[in-house]
């Protein structure tokens, strides 16, 4: 569909080779990051975890095969889950030595099972406010709240299902497994928020008798069997002690000092009565008006006073700019690895908990970035374009693919 004989000749026309080459190379770009590493990262853990049925993992997997096309370092066996056969296509998705992206488009829209789970793939690893044109909650997330999506990249993988399949059924049955995926995703990522912050617990020690026992301090809390003859039968085994008895009590079992003066006694006896004197007053040194706290210099160490910076704050910016900045910032945990895709460097995500309950996979497949996760680099494909070449009122108004062809 996106080879350069399928276009035609009235939008040839209109516009020069350099630009259509370019809109290829842009389609392709992001077309293999969701098909090489987002998409796949998404789906890993919900298939392993089995929140799928056979057919339905069938449909998402098409996408495995599919990466021969631009991988050379792609091996089949290594391409599936653990514990699932790889899908083996034949030379369908041989590897593309000159990486022409009209010739990968067109391959890859020659398989429409792909496209459709290229698509549910979409669907699930996107943000709602991506695809719903109104605020929804996932649980109110249908097929009919994404006839339409806010998304240019998914609107486009929609219409090229719709130009290369007969009727909507495929459309529906991707929609409907994409919203499936994301639903178990996210229950998946409750439940393994649940385990990793259950406290342990550890089962108490089981005693026969229910009256307390205090432990002889020479064999410890577990005495020797009765049935054992002891090597001295004429005196027990251990040491005597008492309990502890509170300072206070009427009654003492230590012996009175004798009158003879000793330097031994490292506390007073409970008879002899302790005056204590009054506690010594604090007076704090007055602070000297400042602009701000200081650090007082010592004597001796010849220094500069410092004045705290937080004296004088910046003023807050509006709480649009903090949502704006906040939502565009890069995470601060950065990975040492690079990325599988020569991209930016990945960092990592939100599922990097989950990421342990899981075996590893292969590096060369679809799956082989789990547990990572990279700031999006083609989200401004989805933001509207501005009119004019010095900026200005933003178009609203949404890209209608049919029109170009």
């Amino acid at each position: 569909m996106f080879a350069a004989r399928t276009v035609s000749l009235k939008f040839a026309k209109r516009i020069p080779l350099e630009p259509i080459a370019l809109c290829f190379h842009k389609l392709w770009s992001w077309i293999k990051y969701e098909l090489g590493t987002a998409v796949g990262n998404f789906v890993y853990p919900v298939i392993l975890a089995g929140k799928l049925t056979e057919a339905q993992e069938r449909k998402i997997r098409q996408i495995e095969p599919a990466g021969e096309l631009f991988d050379r370092n792609f091996r089949t066996e290594a391409s599936a889950p653990q514990g699932r056969r790889p899908i083996d296509a034949g030379s369908t998705w041989k590897y593309q030595h000159d990486k022409c992206p009209a010739c990968l488009l067109t391959r890859v829209g020659s398989d429409s099972e792909v496209l459709c789970a290229l698509y549910a793939g979409m669907i699930a690893r996107f943000p709602i406010w991506k695809l719903a044109t109104h605020r929804l909650i996932l649980a109110d997330l249908g097929v009919h709240q994404l006839e339409s999506p806010k998304s240019k990249r998914v609107r486009l993988i929609r219409y090229w299902i719709r130009a290369t399949t007969t009727g909507d059924a495929a459309l529906f049955e991707a929609v409907e497994l994409g919203i499936l995926i994301k639903k178990k995703h996210k229950e998946l990522q409750d439940e393994n928020h649940r385990s990793s912050h259950q406290p342990s617990v550890r089962p108490r020690s089981v005693h026969h008798s229910s009256r307390p026992r205090t432990p002889d301090a020479k064999i410890g809390p577990h005495p020797r069997s009765p049935t054992i003859t002891p090597h001295t039968p004429l005196e027990k085994v251990g040491f005597r002690h008492s309990g502890h008895q509170a300072r206070g009590s009427s009654e003492s079992s230590r012996p009175l000092l004798g009158r003879q003066r000793s330097n031994d006694t490292l506390a007073p006896h409970d008879s002899i009565t302790t005056i204590l004197t009054g506690e010594r007053t604090y007076n704090p040194r007055p602070q000297t008006p400042t602009s701000g706290p200081t650090i007082v210099n010592l004597p001796g160490f010849p220094s500069r006073a410092f004045t705290s910076p937080s004296a004088a704050l910046p003023p807050l910016a509006p709480m649009k700019a903090r949502v704006s900045s906040s939502r565009n910032s890069e995470a601060s945990d950065f990975s040492t690895i690079l990325s599988y895709d020569n991209g930016p460097t990945p960092q990592r995500g939100s599922d990097r908990q989950m990421a342990y309950n899981f075996p590893k996979p292969h590096r060369h497949s679809v799956y082989g970035g789990f547990g990572y996760a990279e700031k999006d680099p083609f989200e401004d494909a989805d933001r509207d374009e501005v009119e004019g070449e010095e900026g200005g009122k933003a178009s609203k108004r949404s890209t209608k693919w049919s029109d170009l062809y």
